[in-house]
């Protein structure tokens, strides 16, 4: 049971560190948009 259990653990964390890591590169994209003269 703790080996299937497992994976269902680390599931969300890996779409955790993704949702956090989408946030960041694109909160680091708005930044450079709003540093860049218009």
């Amino acid at each position: 049971m703790p080996k299937i259990n497992e994976p269902n653990k680390r599931a969300p964390d890996i779409a955790f560190s993704l949702k956090i890591h989408c946030i960041l590169w694109r909160g680091h994209q708005l930044a450079a948009l709003k540093h860049v003269p218009t």
